[in-house]
């Protein structure tokens, strides 16, 4: 069962992470300079 938990934990982390990298993008696609 901690399995299960473990597992749900580190995909909800993955998806964060990609997440906050979207929302940088979006966030500094106006920044004069930005590059992704």
């Amino acid at each position: 069962m901690y399995t299960m938990f473990y597992t749900s934990k580190t995909a909800l982390s993955a998806n964060q992470s990609k997440l906050d990298i979207i929302s940088n993008n979006i966030a500094n696609s106006d920044s004069t300079g930005y590059k992704k």
